[in-house]
């Protein structure tokens, strides 16, 4: 048998007070100069103002001071309020040693291991001052994947970057699969960020157009690069919200959306409680999981959104839990 689930627009998170960092670093005077990340950082940036972000761009941050200065002006902002929005996002170099990030500021003199804390800053600080502001929702975006820079401790550091700790309601992308490195790409932006400049705007639950930037950077760079995200919202959100959707009276004195979208999904009719005059199904174990992570194609994940989720909106959560795969973490 089959069973319908109607998709609502109601519940999504809708943002009022978002606040940006946008850090791009190429002009490195001790390690390469990368082509397009103050272009990615530029861009992203025109977008996020677009969308109903405030954005503090910063382009070829030099020293740690000036880069942790940036963050705590970040976290001034953050209003800490039960609709505010922190998103982080950074293209320059990066390394890994002994699963800690670190971003590297354009005048860094690195040559030993113990240089790091003194010439870099973690991404685990980033995190952790947007934790500290106490919003509902965080974004890390970090398109800072590329191999080692630094030639002179090259044994220390491992290859690509590590999964990072994020606090509660966020989500933390990267353009590479841990342990991965990532294309510079050959146009004006990376690979990633430019699916991501072109999935950003959509009105898709933030977790659908992730998986559409997962699949899109795949197909960019025949399978050599796959982007990897890890998320623990606790709520819907979207960039770009879908309109409300109006309501109309039924006979029976409830509602129902003007223009409500009905998605089948599989079902067993004995397991199902169904309102025949609203055409509406209660899966038995709506309970969905928090927690999700993408694996190879960004989607088989636990809890993660299925392939035939409401593009229309509607809180995820609730409408896709009967089809949400099990845990395969």
């Amino acid at each position: 048998m089959l069973a319908l689930a109607l998709c609502l627009a109601n519940g999504a998170l809708v943002a009022q007070d978002k606040i940006a960092l946008v850090v791009g670093n190429a002009n490195y005077e001790k390690a390469s100069v990368l082509d397009n990340t103050t272009n990615d950082a530029s861009d992203i940036a025109v977008v996020l103002k677009e969308i109903g972000f405030d954005v503090l761009l910063h382009q070829d941050i030099r020293t740690r001071g000036e880069f942790r200065e940036a963050v705590r002006n970040w976290r001034g902002a953050l209003a800490g309020g039960e609709d505010s929005v922190g998103l982080f996002f950074y293209a320059g170099h990066a390394v890994q040693v002994n699963g800690e990030n670190y971003l590297i500021p354009t005048a860094a003199d690195l040559r030993d291991v113990p240089d790091l804390d003194m010439e870099t800053l973690s991404l685990g600080y980033v995190t952790a001052m947007a934790g500290d502001a106490g919003n509902p929702v965080n974004l890390f975006f970090v398109d800072a994947c590329r191999d080692n820079p630094f030639r002179g401790f090259s044994r220390s550091l491992n290859r690509g970057l590590a999964v990072t700790d994020t606090p509660e309601g966020s989500i933390i992308v990267y353009a590479a699969s841990p342990g991965k490195v990532a294309s510079d790409g050959r146009g004006r932006n990376s690979p990633f960020t430019a699916n991501l400049l072109r999935e950003i705007t959509t009105s898709e639950h933030v977790l659908l157009m992730l998986q559409n930037v997962v699949k899109g950077v795949r197909q960019d760079t025949s399978g050599q690069q796959q982007p990897w995200f890890h998320a623990s919202l606790t709520g819907d959100f979207y960039f770009n919200p879908p309109e409300p959707v109006s309501k109309v009276p039924t006979s029976a004195g409830t509602s129902l959306p003007a223009q409500a979208t009905l998605e089948v999904l599989p079902g067993d009719a004995d397991e199902s409680s169904q309102d025949a005059s609203a055409g509406i199904s209660t899966p038995a174990s709506p309970t969905p999981q928090s927690d999700t992570d993408s694996d190879t194609d960004g989607s088989g994940a636990t809890g993660a959104i299925p392939q035939n989720a409401s593009r229309a909106g509607g809180s995820a959560a609730e409408n896709l839990a009967a089809a949400a795969p099990a845990d395969q973490a």
